[in-house]
């Protein structure tokens, strides 16, 4: 496969990470229960992402952009055009969308089928975070944040269709549609914030509910 246009892992960047997501985690690690406070607070990262009904499979891929929370609040003329720079991925059953600790450069939306959201363990076992459904997003930080290396691992749970949006892309729109292009950076930025938010409440370091 084409490792661009997939947007799939970046061959450079491996030698940094996202230190804070990191840290809490160790911390989160060294809990005496790790299958039940640790599995919650990291699903948190993703609780806002799976909140609409799969879709009839002949919708158009400008439909179902509007069904995602990530792009939904685009106006039809924005999603027709961020159509044209997003790329379609096939899975078969067990095959890793990305796997943990490698570098990446793009998030993902699940279109169809559904793709499980797993994080090794200090202990070398593997724990289930999440399994997500269309139209969920999930990896958005990777689209816009240099040298992101992943956290979890993603595999498709049966055959998956999803969609791929890279930093290269969002690049050539911006050269295309900066005005577009701008408005997809905040969205991604947003959402990411929302879930940065989401782990800080888990770790009790929020007090205010995430809206």
């Amino acid at each position: 496969m084409d490792s661009r246009p997939q947007g799939s892992d970046d061959p450079e960047g491996d030698s940094q990470d996202l230190t804070g997501f990191r840290s809490l985690l160790a911390r989160m690690s060294r809990s005496a229960s790790l299958s039940g406070p640790l599995q919650q607070r990291l699903r948190s990262l993703f609780a806002m992402t799976s909140d609409l009904a799969e879709a009839d499979t002949r919708e158009t891929l400008v439909r179902f952009l509007r069904r995602t929370t990530l792009f939904g609040e685009l106006q039809d003329r924005d999603l027709y055009r961020l159509a044209r720079f997003v790329h379609v991925r096939h899975f078969e059953d067990g095959e890793f969308v990305y796997e943990e600790g490698r570098p990446g450069a793009a998030l993902f939306l699940v279109r169809r089928g559904s793709v499980d959201i797993t994080k090794r363990l200090p202990d070398g076992s593997t724990l289930s975070i999440a399994t997500l459904t269309p139209p969920a997003s999930f990896e958005e930080l990777a689209a816009i944040g240099p040298d992101v290396v992943r956290w979890t691992s993603a595999r498709a749970s049966g055959a998956a269709e999803l969609l791929a949006l890279g930093r290269s892309d969002l690049e050539s729109l911006g050269r295309q549609s900066p005005s577009i292009a701008n408005k997809v950076i905040v969205r991604l930025a947003e959402v990411t914030a929302r879930r940065v938010r989401a782990l800080l409440e888990s770790q009790g370091l929020q007090s205010s509910p995430v809206k």
